[in-house]
């Protein structure tokens, strides 16, 4: 019994030695490995801030340029209005109005990418105003219809009696969808 006693002892202390040698590589495996996502979530932390830093930079980038393209856009805009009142043969007429028309294309294009450019900042804010729908489709009408008229297509504002005049919301934004959506469609 005495021998067994001290075999069946020597067999706990054996396992009870494994066991504590299992766990200690085990812990020290997994210290290792929370070492290693430490080492890797700062990583990407700092990758993070680089990537962000990086959009920021670009968007900056881009909001300056759009503001320093501008500017002399709507000069040019602004000279073919001057233009456009005074004598001029109907083809320099047709000329100065292909000009506006293009130049307004332009600026609207320029427009889209500054709202991009803050979209990705997340700085880009939505105007919440009463706006009546009816003028501001009128607007956009009245903005495409050369174009329309050079492709022999005829538009006409047509909203139905349900539909409120006076909405709130941002007539800019609204004005570029409608825009966006009818020269599409004549295009």
């Amino acid at each position: 019994i005495e021998e067994g006693s001290k075999y069946l002892q020597q067999q706990y202390l054996n396992t009870t030695y494994e066991l504590n040698h299992q766990i200690e590589v085990a812990t020290a495996d997994l210290q290792q490995s929370l070492e290693l996502l430490e080492e890797k979530n700062i990583e990407l932390s700092l990758d993070k801030k680089r990537i962000e830093e990086k959009i920021h930079q670009q968007s900056a980038f881009i909001a300056n340029m759009s503001h320093e393209i501008r500017t002399p856009m709507n000069g040019v805009i602004g000279f073919t209005n001057i233009l456009l009142d005074t004598q001029l043969t109907l083809l320099q007429t047709d000329y100065v109005k292909t000009i506006k028309s293009s130049s307004q294309d332009l600026l609207n294009i320029i427009n889209d990418i500054l709202d991009y450019s803050k979209i990705v900042a997340g700085k880009l804010s939505i105007e919440q105003i009463p706006l009546n729908l009816r003028y501001t489709l009128d607007d956009v009408l009245s903005l495409a219809a050369p174009h329309a008229n050079k492709k022999q297509i005829e538009l006409i504002a047509c909203t139905d009696v349900q539909v409120p005049t006076v909405v709130i919301g941002d007539a800019l934004r609204v004005k570029q969808i409608l825009q966006n959506l009818i020269t599409n469609a004549i295009k």
